[in-house]
This record gives structure tokens, sequence and C-alpha cells, in this order.
């Protein structure tokens, strides 16, 4: 099967994962790889056909399988489509928040290499959506989890972010999404600049509680980040990951409209349901 051959199996939603063009793309990935980075340029350019063709799904795989593929080249250009994406799209969708909390950031995180950098100019750029700033900082908490950066290097860029790189007051879901990641990440070293940011406002109690994240330091330590890690792994089998966004599609959606990446993310955490309000 040729490249031109996979990317047509590819292009269309089916009722299961097409596994011989996955599994044909995986074997020629030296030639798959150019072929992918330019679907995503391609659906980049015309983000509003993509959001109206609920049946077209090349961009999810390209996605997945650069993400398996590990491949560093992809990054800027998933930035690019996930910047323009939560711009365009109708926030409506909640399956969008389900998608991008599972799969942006484990997305992002594969891409990244354990460079922070560029996803630290992501989340500080005020021109971006809260959603992509805020998958950014997860992201660096799940290369500190899978060790693929040193945690160490994490917590000091996320001590910089509250210091001086996010915006003040700026947006104070992306304050949220800095105290969550540092959370998540057991960032206990973090806590003279996480109470700094609740007492000036910056960090709203409707959307985690000062309280919350102290006893659940204190609680559940460095068990913390070992979830986070088990929760979130790396994208290691492109035919895994859509399969399992099929699943979910099936749960949540009863007709045949397919979603992903159709939709910008409300956020990763829903501040309505938000467990760390409990």
């Amino acid at each position: 099967m040729n490249s031109a051959a996979i990317l047509k199996q590819l292009e269309r939603l089916t009722h299961s994962a097409p596994r011989a063009a996955l599994e044909a793309a995986i074997k020629q990935k030296k030639t798959l790889i150019p072929e992918l980075l330019a679907v995503l340029d391609r659906v980049t350019k015309k983000i509003a056909t993509v959001i109206e063709d609920h049946g077209f799904v090349l961009h999810i795989h390209a996605l997945y399988l650069l993400a398996q593929f590990r491949e560093r080249t992809a990054l800027q250009p998933a930035l690019r489509f996930f910047a323009l994406l939560s711009e365009e799209a109708d926030p409506a969708d909640d399956e969008a928040v389900h998608v991008f909390e599972q799969w942006g950031p484990r997305i992002l995180a594969s891409l990244s290499h354990g460079e922070i950098e560029p996803l630290l100019q992501v989340a500080e750029d005020e021109d971006l959506t809260y959603s992509l700033r805020s998958i950014a900082l997860d992201a660096i908490a799940l290369m500190a989890a899978w060790g693929e950066t040193p945690r160490e290097k994490a917590i000091a860029c996320y001590r910089e972010m509250f210091h001086s790189r996010l915006a003040r007051p700026g947006n104070s879901l992306v304050w949220f999404a800095l105290v969550a990641a540092a959370y998540d990440l057991n960032g206990q070293e973090l806590l003279p600049e996480i109470r700094a940011a609740f007492q000036a406002g910056l960090v709203k109690e409707y959307d985690i509680r000062m309280e919350y994240v102290e006893k659940g330091f204190a609680k559940h330590g460095e068990a913390l980040t070992r979830e986070l890690a088990r929760e979130k792994p790396p994208i290691t089998s492109a035919i895994d990951e859509f399969e399992g966004w099929l699943r979910f599609r099936r749960r949540f959606r009863k007709d045949e409209i397919p979603v992903f990446l159709h939709s910008p993310v409300k956020l990763f955490f829903d501040p309505g349901q938000n467990p760390r309000n409990n």
C-alpha cells in the first residue's frame, strides 16, 4: 500500500479503526512523516472545512501517528492547528473537553521531547485562547511525570510563570491551569507562589480552592505524579488511541456525527464539575 492509498483510507470516518492502513503507515514511517505534516498544514489552512465536515478524520490520524512517531518537527504544526481550531470552532460541544483533556496535552508532550520552552511561550501568550495555553502547561507536567524532562526543571519553569511570565491579572483560567499543573506534579515547593496567586485574586476560588491544594499535597504527595503518568501515558499506538476515541464517541454520541478537534475546548477542567472543588 503506497502513501496515497494509506492517506485515502485514513481520510473518512469508519466504524472501527482502519487497522490495515494504520499498520502500513507505521511500517512506512519515514515516507509518511512528510505527508502527515502536509496534512496538518492543509487542514490548518482550511480549518472551516474541517470543522464543518464531520466525517473527515485524516487530521486525527495524522496527530496520533506523529505523536506515536515522536516527530519533533510536528510540534509547531500541531500548535498552529490547535490554535486556529480553538479560535474558529464552536465551543458548545462537551466532547471537545474530553478530547483536549485526554489527547491534547499528551500529543503536545509526545512531540516535545522534553523541551519546555516552546510550551511556555504558548502558555504566556495572551493572544492565544486560554484552552490552548492551559493544555501547554499540562503537557509540561506530563513530560516531567513521564521522566522526559527533569521534575526540578518543570517546577522551576512553573515558578517563573508564577513570578514573571504570566500576565497579571491576566486570564484567571490560565492561572487556575498553572495551579492545577503544579498540583498534579506534587509541586509543594510552589506553595508560597500558589498562596500568593490566591491572595492576589489571580486564581478564583470557584475554580479551585487553596484548602483543596494544601490538603491534597499533604494527603497524596508523590502519588499525584504517579497517578498523572498512569492516567495520561505517552502515545505509543495510533491504533489504540483512535479506537479509544471511537469508544468515547459511541458513549457520548448516539447519532452518526463524529467529533474530534472540530470544537475548541472550554477548559480541560470544567469549573462547574471540577473534583478539586470538592
